[in-house]
């Protein structure tokens, strides 16, 4: 659907899309979406880079590959809040929860968020720009 109507847009909910498409029995589309985000992983150049090669491991059933791109990604700094918010809401990652290193490194990613916050709030009260 997207590539028939020219969007090039937010590539990393390919794989969202494309595990509905495989739901609903539209394996064609699926495969081409899976493969696209796929392709997006593998060419991101971002800090999320880890985070959405652990969604695509997770997707495979690939568990310890998954958690070893959550620990690459929880040594990350700077990323959005959204992060924080949303990956424990992602149904490709509920699979990993059963894994034992899971709710670790989940709780690794919250904790390097609040770190940089805090930092952050640090700075700029004491450049008095808070």
């Amino acid at each position: 659907m997207k590539k028939a109507r020219g969007l090039n847009i937010y590539p990393q909910e390919d794989i969202k899309i494309g595990v509905t498409y495989e739901k609903m029995g539209h394996q064609k589309e699926a495969d081409e979406l899976l493969a696209a985000y796929t392709d997006y992983c593998v060419n991101d150049k971002s800090i999320y880079q880890p985070a959405s090669m652990a969604v695509k491991y997770a997707y495979e059933n690939k568990f310890d590959q998954a958690i070893e791109q959550l620990e690459a990604f929880a040594a990350k700094n700077h990323f959005q809040y959204w992060i924080v918010l949303f990956m424990g809401l992602d149904p490709n990652l509920e699979k990993l929860e059963v894994h034992p290193e899971y709710q670790n490194v989940i709780k690794k990613i919250a904790n390097r968020f609040w770190d940089n916050h805090n930092r952050l709030e640090e700075t700029l009260k004491e450049k008095k720009l808070l």
